[in-house]
């Protein structure tokens, strides 16, 4: 307790300290588009709270604005000459309105008189801004994009276990579920589409998006930390035309704060969190943005650093807390603004995770414990670099970025059954990734807009497996896969008639495969085994969606889209084997009425149906070992709901669902060897789609008690059920997992430019069993599970310098 009594003493002295007022002049940077889009991009710059409940006037076109002004000069210059207004409610807060026929001529945010309402319920003017979806690769209204999405402000993550990295998305959008082996080792899947637990050659099923930049290709979630962010938007997928290979259920892209090219600013977050059964942990960031030259290059720089403190016990080895895990990272960026039209951005990602232990637990043991006679470490070295070029030529956008990755992904698994002595089972990924993508766009304007572009991928994976102590007599090969990728797409979309439109798209890939084993003994040569393989082949993904809006609030459409996963080399035994492509063809129908984030009463609605052909998984041969196959074609169908209420201006409430059915229709020959039943298994068990759960939901609460003129109370609690599912297919991996609750509460204390909080995590201290597997080689006893975090408090600050 004596660091919880340092930072209640620290927090007493800092969130007294009084806002900047918003009337200060700024530098201002927002490109030509639509006044919704630019409102929103003044508030985000500025602080300000800017909004309006007339979706026709997010609409108008207005030209960009660059320079050092203040909020009230902004706004006019954006509507000089519109058909809107603006009225001041209060020093940082403004709505914009349609003109009335004697206001066209004059817009002014200056009123004659000062507006000040004494109302009992919260005004329009201060609910917040249209949303615009950045992931379409146009800047588009939230309420018109024809696709299932989701958007999560940047506010929402912080300090905290779980709060900084990917966990925080699954704990809010139950469509989102994941893996469990531990930070940098999980695959991320959405609505369904998930092919297995282990982690092999094969490419994600989610395309994972730092702003532009590629993050992961043949590669598991890198677990990046989301400190410093504006938003997190979720697409449910296939994403083909967009996003090309490995978007199968679609893309998670979180967009960084960019420098601010004006005002020097600093912000720091500590917490420290006790967990019950296991040990602490420690989350700390800080951020820094200088202006080098004012107006013109800016460098913003986070560091952060985390201890999560371990809770499984190791009765084998006598040890206590044994997966622990470390995380150090950061970012650098650096903007240049040569004029008012274009704008350069260089960033730069480093993170490093190591674990001491795997996360697993074994059955039969008291309390959450196993065990094991060596310790299952793991680490992830994670290295991105990217430059994005955005500039406005006309009423076009032109955007062009480059970037490279390197990841490296170290994983031990416990392997004692292969030689009855102590032995690890290592297995080695280490991933290079270039990107570019350059694309011309005209953002959506009264009913129309698109985008072409081109782009280039070229991957290498170099997976090295073996055994620890090292096996004289028993060889393990490695297997290199490179894959170059050249792409054309184009999307559009098009009024029809009133209030319906047709977006048409469609991407045209070249893509050239290549993989050959290393490592491989001389008589594998001699016996024939096949070493290598090359291929290449031109996929077209095309789009279809008709949205009809038949006023402002809702939306309903209906969408075709494409998706593919390229083929490559697996280790099978001693031997390599190829893999075949897989592509996934989804139609949905669905609405959205409101905005969920913005609106006092919203709902959406979708069902979508996938066919999945030559799926690819990661399973295990003969030995136990991991590899890769295709497991045959299946089907997903899909329902989901959300809802969002306020039925009050302090109380938001919120509600999500999705029931998923899935079946492996027609099973390839490997997944034959897996159904050799047993006699209590079921058809219906062993031919689901492995890791898609059947049902999942969430339902929040969150209300907001203002104690003072700039200072408020917030307490918010959740709920989230994961629903059963299977690890794998057949009886072996046909394992079940999921089928438990996790519940979250919090108490916020928010004055001027910092807060207070105090969070609990695992309410109920569920135990559960997560997605995951803990090592392949103790699958057929089946006793393994892996258990949630424990009860966990956390108290923590959060301020600005």
């Amino acid at each position: 307790m004596k660091h919880a009594a340092n930072i209640l003493c620290i927090m007493a002295a800092l969130l007294f300290a009084e806002s900047a007022d918003a009337s200060n002049r700024t530098s201002i940077d927002i490109g030509a588009g639509q006044l919704g889009s630019a409102i929103v991009q003044l508030g985000q710059q500025t602080g300000s709270s800017i909004g309006t409940s007339d979706h026709s006037v997010t609409r108008i076109s207005v030209r960009g604005l660059r320079g050092r002004m203040s909020v009230d000069e902004a706004i006019r210059r954006l509507l000089k000459g519109k058909p809107a207004s603006a009225i001041q409610i209060n020093e940082r807060s403004w709505r914009i309105v349609a003109a009335t026929p004697t206001s066209e001529r004059q817009v002014s945010t200056r009123p004659a008189k000062r507006v000040l309402r004494q109302e009992t319920q919260a005004p329009e003017t201060e609910a917040p801004v249209e949303i615009i979806v950045t992931a379409s690769k146009r800047e588009m209204p939230l309420r018109l994009v024809p696709a299932t999405v989701s958007f999560l402000s940047g506010k929402l993550f912080g300090a905290g276990i779980d709060a900084g990295g990917t966990a925080a998305i699954l704990d809010m959008l139950p469509n989102v579920t994941s893996t469990h082996a531990g930070i940098g080792r999980n695959k991320l899947f959405i609505r369904g589409i998930a092919d297995s637990g282990f982690t092999g050659p094969t490419q994600a099923t989610v395309g994972q998006y730092f702003g532009e930049m590629r993050v992961n290709y043949n590669a598991p979630d890198p677990d990046l930390r989301l400190y410093d962010i504006s938003s997190v938007e979720v697409i449910e997928g296939p994403q083909g035309t967009l996003y090309g290979a490995g978007s199968l259920g679609g893309i998670v892209r979180a967009n960084p704060n960019l420098p601010n090219l004006s005002q020097t600013e600093a912000f720091a977050s500590y917490a420290i969190a006790s967990t019950a059964h296991g040990s602490e942990s420690v989350d700390g960031h800080m951020v820094v943005n200088v202006p080098v030259v004012p107006d013109m290059v800016a460098v913003r720089l986070l560091g952060y650093g985390v201890r999560e403190g371990g809770y499984v016990d190791d009765i084998g080895r006598s040890l206590k807390d044994v997966n622990g895990t470390h995380i150090v990272g950061g970012r650098a960026a650096i903007g240049i603004v040569p004029d008012d039209d274009w704008r350069v951005d260089l960033s730069g990602i480093g993170q490093s995770i190591r674990g001491d232990d795997a996360q697993y637990a074994q059955r039969g043991f008291q309390g959450i414990s196993r065990r094991s006679p060596m310790a299952q470490k793991f680490g992830s070295d994670y290295w991105l670099a990217n430059m994005r070029v955005t500039g406005n030529i006309g009423d076009m956008r032109l955007m062009s970025s480059i970037g490279v990755v390197y990841h490296d992904l170290v994983e031990n698994y416990d392997a004692t059954r292969l030689r009855d002595e102590p032995t690890l089972f290592r297995q080695e990924n280490r991933i290079s990734l270039f990107s570019t993508e350059h694309r011309l766009s005209k953002d959506y304007v009264e009913g129309g807009g698109w985008l072409i572009g081109a782009s280039y991928i070229q991957s290498v994976s170099r997976l090295k497996r073996g055994l620890i102590p090292a096996a004289e007599s028993v060889p393990y090969p490695g297997v290199e896969n490179r894959l170059s990728e050249w792409a054309l797409f184009g999307e559009a979309t098009i009024g029809i008639v009133r209030n319906i439109n047709l977006t048409v798209g469609g991407r045209i890939s070249s893509a050239k495969l290549s993989g050959h084993a290393s490592d491989v003994p001389v008589f594998f040569d001699l016996a024939g085994f096949q070493q290598q393989a090359e291929r290449s082949e031109t996929t077209f993904l095309p789009s279809v969606a008709i949205a009809a809006t038949p006023f402002g609030n809702l939306i309903a459409f209906i969408r075709f889209q494409q998706g593919f996963r390229p083929g490559g080399l697996a280790i099978d035994g001693l031997s390599i084997r190829h893999f075949r492509n897989d592509r996934t063809s989804t139609i949905e129908s669905g609405f959205r009425f409101g905005d969920l984030a913005r609106d006092r009463f919203a709902i959406m609605g979708t069902v979508a149906y996938t066919d999945w052909r030559g799926i690819q998984a990661d399973v295990t041969d003969g030995l136990g070992f991991p590899t890769t196959a295709n497991i045959g074609d299946g089907d997903i169908l899909s329902f989901q709901g959300q809802f969002s209420a306020k039925p009050t201006d302090r109380l938001t409430v919120d509600a999500a669902f999705i029931y998923s059915h899935s079946r492996l229709d027609s099973p390839s020959p490997q997944a034959q060897v897996f159904l050799t039943t047993a006699a209590e298994q079921t058809p219906a068990l062993l031919l689901t789609v492995p890791n898609v759960a059947r049902f999942g939901a969430r339902a929040a609460a969150t209300y907001r008690q203002p104690l003072s003129r700039d200072s408020d109370l917030i307490i918010a609690s959740s709920v989230r059920y994961v629903g059963k599912s299977r690890l794998g297919i057949g009886p072996v991996l046909g394992a079940e997992q999921g089928g438990y609750l996790q519940s979250n509460f919090g108490l916020k204390w928010e004055r001027g430019w910092g807060h207070m909080f105090v969070n609990v995590s695992n309410v109920f201290d569920t135990v559960g069993n997560r997605y995951a597997l803990g090592t392949p080689f103790a699958l057929p006893d089946g006793d393994e599970y892996t258990p949630l975090r424990p009860r966990t408090i956390m108290i923590g600050f959060n301020f600005g310098l």
